[in-house]
């Protein structure tokens, strides 16, 4: 049983990257848009934190259950190398999207914030 958990939990893993990455791709495409700020920027970087973590933590997981079931039947095994191969998929895709962003944040320079001025600000002016 607890063999199964440990397959649920590295699919779990594998299945938040995947969702994490789609994120990140979006955060990539806004990039060089009205919508690339220095907020958008920062919200580029904590998704690369996080998703970094999520791969840390399922690469983990994916050893220990790799290791715990050496001597398992060849089914398992099949299992355990599909998850494998799903995991290299989805880390693949994380840097093809990393690599992107980084040529745009290249590129292009984020636009001023959108936040409009404290009206203390605009009462000096005046």
């Amino acid at each position: 049983m607890a063999p199964k958990t440990g397959i649920s939990a590295v699919a779990a893993g594998i299945f938040q990257i995947n969702t994490a990455v789609a994120g990140f791709r979006r955060l990539v495409d806004a990039i060089g848009t009205s919508k690339d700020t220095s907020e958008h920027r920062q919200a580029l970087q904590d998704a690369r934190k996080r998703i970094g973590q999520l791969v840390k933590e399922t690469s983990t997981k994916l050893k220990s259950l790799i290791d715990a079931n050496r001597d398992e039947n060849p089914s398992k095994r099949a299992e355990e190398a599909k998850l494998a191969r799903d995991f290299q998929a989805a880390i693949h895709d994380f840097q093809k999207a990393q690599k992107l962003a980084e040529k745009r944040e290249e590129a292009y320079a984020p636009s001023p914030s959108r936040c409009p001025l404290p009206t203390r600000y605009l009462a000096l002016s005046s």
